[in-house]
């Protein structure tokens, strides 16, 4: 076979979908290799990138081969720059380094203006994700000078998207925004289909940080049409996954997992291993928000080893946290361990500080159960001390209690009151209730084993306060902190400290208290059975629901790890953006009095009194109710005309103890009458 058209050529090489067999191929064909058919390849590799990226790789492999036959600067120089996109798109920034630097010094040589401006272009993007902005940025002025003396004026568009990139990642969103749009005016009535994806793409994700959520959520879907359209159908499934996190970020969870199931398949049918990967890391951490563990731990195992195998170690190490965790969770210490230790080793060779704390963290919990309790100091000490010198100030709070705990259980009331205190102090300006309820119910603790028993109910209904200032279903990552699961820990103290001070009547009111604020929360997981849906929902309700979602991400940002979050911390915009929006919310829920909503009626419910109870209850009848503090129950008995509480009726082993009894006697019902006569007694046997 004799080459003629280099298109016709590529045309049947695009057919193979093998390196090797592609070589062979290339090896039977007379005067195959030439830099025509190199320049086809390169150009066609870039429209194949978003569409077909195996088939891409493989023509990037072939294309280097070819190049080596040929063996001058110019096919060099092409071959290098498609290798460095490819491995730009498959995230491996530190190895497309060195293609792209290769690619400029052969172009500059051979004197194409326009091919070094286009390959600063590709440098630029690849050097925002190896967080090396400085030598970004100083990219751009030779980028645009390369291209304007070309006069390569369509491709200046894509160094606007690129700086548009760069401000994104510095958290500049307003010249970010300023760069899409020039962007975007120079592609009008131009089928750089490619271009305009990502400009709506990366317009959507600016316009969330700016919280513009509905605006970015209308991009998001916008994006997805147009890819879907154009058969770019790796960008649909990004744009897809995007919309999902923010359903995810909105508390959205069962439509967060929905999307996500969806778009794993497209990956899946690519054959596009990480992102396939990425779907099941983002629905691993959705199934640790539900409590599903087992799911957790084995999907994040799987992620784990996609990851390991592609040497993506950032994102194994997210995967192995998640492990860790939900091992935690199902109380397999040493699976947490091992996953929890191996994930902090990766994130120590990534130098990756902030998630070295986070897991020192989890780990620290993880001794306290173990009761080793100084070991557990010193590490959420630690993580502490790291998230304050990261600036990230209610992930060090979450650290400061949790050490504050851990000198409690060592007796050291005097540095635990200290630890506490400054705990209180990391937050102070930021409103963190599901972190200031910690401070203040370990505070009222330490008072009252000292004996301050007034100033312990004062700390005490300080934390009750937070605790029921969160309003509705509003997610809280916490980081996964199992803090979330004691909760409930401050009503069990204030009714104890109250039954000690003889104050019974009062104490009740905090077990109903407590009863009542766990029902409103389980019944708020599910919202269809609190909220009254429907097409006819007023304005009122579906405002109150946006606001939700809303301060559902704004308190993710509080907590989230790294950069993102101490530039929101520093701004102090999510504060105010979070003040604004619960203002609102109050304002809102006062106004739901002349609306039908179990919702709001949950809100706005109260609780009866003794004597309320006792008008309920005929003479004959008494209403016996049990509740727990630490391992011990007690018994409240209200009757028609007496109250009475019964203290340390028993405990929890001990009715664990007689259910295990129960359960074994009921089971022999199950058995067959063999086994019954067996072991029957004798004396009860009719002759």
């Amino acid at each position: 076979m004799t080459v003629t058209n280099p298109e016709e050529y590529l045309a049947a090489l695009a057919q193979i979908r093998d390196a090797a067999q592609q070589r062979a191929f290339i090896s039977n064909t007379e005067g195959s290799s030439s830099q025509a058919l190199i320049e086809a390849i390169s150009g066609r590799i870039r429209e194949l990138l978003p569409r077909d990226p195996d088939l891409a790789q493989i023509l990037a492999e072939t294309n280097l081969y070819i190049a080596s036959l040929i063996d001058t600067p110019l096919a060099w120089a092409y071959a290098s720059r498609s290798k460095g996109q490819i491995l730009y798109t498959m995230r491996k920034s530190a190895d497309a380094e060195s293609f792209f630097g290769r690619a400029i010094e052969l172009f500059e040589k051979a004197g194409l203006s326009g091919e070094v401006g286009r390959t600063l272009v590709a440098q630029i993007d690849n050097l925002m994700y190896l967080s090396r902005y400085t030598e970004a940025h100083g990219l751009a002025e030779r980028a645009r000078s390369s291209l304007e003396k070309a006069n390569d004026t369509p491709y200046l568009s894509n160094l606007e998207i690129a700086l548009g990139n760069l401000y994104y990642r510095l958290n500049r969103y307003n010249d970010s925004l300023t760069h899409y749009d020039r962007a975007q005016k120079a592609l009008e009535n131009t089928d750089n289909y490619l271009a305009i994806a990502a400009i709506s793409l990366n317009r959507a994700y600016v316009l969330t940080e700016m919280n513009r959520f509905d605006e970015a959520v209308q991009c998001f879907e916008i994006t997805k049409r147009h890819c879907e359209r154009h058969g770019m159908v790796l960008w649909a499934a990004i744009a897809e996954r995007a919309t999902s996190h923010m359903h995810y970020m909105r508390g959205n969870y069962s439509t967060a997992l929905r999307i996500l199931e969806q778009v794993r398949r497209k990956h899946e049918e690519l054959d596009d291993a990480r992102r396939v990967g990425l779907c099941d890391m983002d629905r691993a951490e959705i199934y640790l928000e539900l409590n599903l563990f087992d799911d957790a731990a084995k999907i994040s195992a799987r992620a784990f080893e996609t990851f390991d195998r592609l040497g993506n170690r950032y994102e194994a190490a997210k995967c192995l946290t998640y492990v860790g965790i939900a091992e935690f969770k199902l109380l397999n210490d040493k699976d947490a361990e091992k996953a929890l230790v191996s994930a902090r080793e990766i994130f120590i060779k990534e130098g990756n500080e902030v998630w070295v704390a986070v897991l020192d963290l989890w780990h620290a919990q993880l001794l306290i159960r173990q009761q080793q309790f100084s070991a557990a100091q010193e590490l959420a000490q630690h993580s502490a001390e790291i998230f304050e010198k990261q600036q990230v100030p209610v992930q060090a709070a979450n650290a400061r209690v949790l050490s504050a705990q851990s000198w409690q259980e060592l007796a050291e009331t005097a540095s635990a009151l200290e630890e506490a205190q400054k705990a209180l102090s990391e937050i102070e300006g930021y409103h963190a209730p599901w972190v200031s309820y910690q401070c203040y119910n370990t505070l009222g603790r330490l008072k009252e084993l000292n004996g301050e028993l007034q100033e312990a109910e004062q700390l005490y209904m300080k934390a009750i306060e937070e605790i029921e200032s969160l309003r509705g279903n509003i997610r809280l990552d916490e980081m996964r902190m199992s803090f979330g699961r004691d909760k409930y820990q401050v009503y069990e103290n204030i009714v104890n400290l109250k039954l000690t001070r003889g104050d019974l009547r009062a104490a009740f009111q905090f077990v109903e208290r407590s009863k009542s604020r766990t029902l409103i929360d389980l019944l708020e997981k599910n919202l269809e059975t609190v909220w009254d849906t429907g097409a006819e929902e007023s304005p009122r309700l579906q405002r109150i629901r946006k606001i939700r979602e809303e301060l559902n991400i704004f308190y993710s940002r509080l907590n989230e790890v790294g950069a993102t979050a101490r530039t929101a911390l520093a701004d102090n915009a999510t504060k105010e953006e979070i003040i604004r929006r619960e203002q609102e919310l109050i304002e809102l829920l006062r106004e739901l009095g002349s609306e039908r909503s179990g919702w709001a009626t949950l809100q706005s419910m109260q609780l009866p009194e003794v004597e309320e109870v006792q008008a309920m209850l005929l003479p004959d009848e008494v209403l016996v109710e049990y509740y727990s503090i630490g391992d011990r129950f007690h018994a409240f008995i209200v009757g028609h005309d007496s109250f009475d509480v019964v203290p340390n009726l028993t405990t929890t082993a001990a009715v664990r103890t007689s259910l295990k009894g129960l359960t074994f006697q009921l089971s022999k019902f199950h058995l067959q009458p063999a086994y019954v006569q067996s072991h029957s007694d004798p004396s009860c046997t009719n002759n």
